[in-house]
């Protein structure tokens, strides 16, 4: 399905402190489709807005909760048409009444996303019978999802998957529920997951996703567990126990594509994160990453591609040591660990062979560790895994090597804080 914007041609740039006005139409609600329309507009101009999805096995769970909470999670998020865009106030109504308490929650958190929220429709009280059981890893066919769906299995929780514009990359895998999204938002591939109300649902993410910004980076709000923390609160507040968990947000990305290699072969033949012999600096990402465990990368990655994207990438960084990453923040975390992986292949003599001068700062040694302190409510039973492949970070001694939206987390998580989001009443 193709993503339907619709946006008007203007002579005048956008005002990123102008007020924003969202009108949410009625959804289409059938059992295979969920479809939105939603008109954004402010003084320079105006878009309308689709999205959603559909499940060819028609087994949608509609809720008159979802109408409104799909569409202030997706307007509001990565994607969307304000995240990262504007600054002011956002005005949403709706062509329907909407829960009272997920109105409230966004009002609370604009200010955490870097706008101010006003839901000006009618509100209503509106709770969920129940949670239906059950576990959910939501399945995109990369190395996370794949690592994430086979620590569950060897967790013995039999997790159902649920894939979005997925069916190749999850051939062979079994208890599969496969949608369609209208384009290839992250909202509209976790809600299919939230609208069967399991007990648990766990996503796919790492270090990055975990970090702490203001305003929050575009992914954290589905891969950092302080995030999470704050969503499930609401989801508990609506009186459903589903809780949305991101157990590898304390790995680094290279120790993920380790254990997934080593630990579950049979996942990782089918891992695809990249098109083949694509010149990005996402296949440099995940080449490098492989390349340090002795992983072979050339089915992604040509030694010829692979020597191009090194040279074109330590040139560029340390043309730009302090790079600015916006609200993909997320990309400090990769691309300093990326740094020190082409270190490492450096001082190994890995590298292909070419002139290069690789900083002795680019050796950033907590890309090895496992950052516990990012995520202390963590079940033991996944750090055991994870900790028999990386050593725990020593907080204590080693906090000044972090990053500074990492070193955010390690001092609130020491001062005993754990209310970085609003909670919810």
């Amino acid at each position: 399905m193709r993503n339907a914007i619709n946006q008007q041609k203007r002579s005048v740039p956008i005002d990123p402190s102008a007020t924003v006005k969202v009108f949410v139409h009625k959804p289409r609600k059938t059992p295979d489709t969920y479809k939105f329309l939603a008109n954004v507009s402010w003084e320079q101009g105006s878009e309308d807005y689709t999205f959603g999805f559909q499940d060819p096995a028609g087994a949608i769970k509609h809720h008159p909760i979802w109408d409104g909470l799909y569409p202030l999670l997706e307007l509001t998020n990565i994607g969307g048409p304000v995240f990262g865009k504007f600054s002011g106030l956002v005005e949403f109504s709706f062509d329907f009444a909407v829960s009272d308490r997920v109105a409230a929650y966004f009002e609370a958190i604009g200010p955490q996303l870097g706008f101010d929220i006003r839901v000006t429709t009618e509100r209503t009280e509106l709770n969920f019978d129940t949670s239906l059981g059950g576990n959910i890893v939501t399945m995109g066919g990369g190395k996370d999802s794949r690592l994430m769906l086979g620590t569950l299995r060897e967790l013995g929780l039999s997790p159902k998957i649920v894939s979005a514009n997925s069916s190749r990359l999850i051939e062979g895998l079994q208890n599969v529920r496969s949608i369609e999204t209208i384009g290839k938002r992250l909202t509209s591939r976790m809600l299919p997951a939230m609208m069967e109300l399991p007990n648990n649902i766990y996503h796919g993410s790492g270090l990055g996703e975990a970090h702490l910004n203001r305003p929050l980076h575009r992914y954290s709000s589905y891969g950092s567990p302080f995030a999470l923390k704050r969503l499930n609160a609401l989801l508990k507040s609506l009186g459903t126990s589903t809780e949305l968990h991101a157990p590898q947000s304390v790995l680094p990305y290279n120790i993920t594509q380790r254990i997934l290699s080593e630990r579950y072969p049979d996942l990782y033949r089918g891992q695809y994160s990249t098109e083949k012999d694509a010149p990005k600096e996402k296949n440099l990402h995940i080449s490098l990453i492989k390349a340090i465990h002795g992983i072979d990368y050339t089915d992604h990655c040509s030694t010829e591609l692979f020597k191009s994207l090194v040279r074109r990438f330590v040139r560029a960084n340390r043309k730009n040591e302090e790079r600015q990453f916006g609200f993909r923040n997320n990309r400090e975390v990769i691309v300093r660990e990326m740094r020190h992986c082409i270190f490492l292949l450096s001082q190994r003599g890995h590298l292909p062979k070419q002139r290069l001068y690789i900083p002795q700062h680019w050796y950033e040694p907590w890309a090895d560790k496992v950052h516990t302190y990012v995520n202390p409510q963590l079940n033991s039973k996944f750090l055991d895994i994870y900790l028999e492949y990386g050593q725990e970070f020593d907080r204590m001694n080693d906090a000044y090597q972090l990053p500074a939206s990492l070193a955010a987390l390690l001092a609130l998580e020491e001062t005993g804080s754990k209310r970085l989001e609003p909670e919810v009443d």
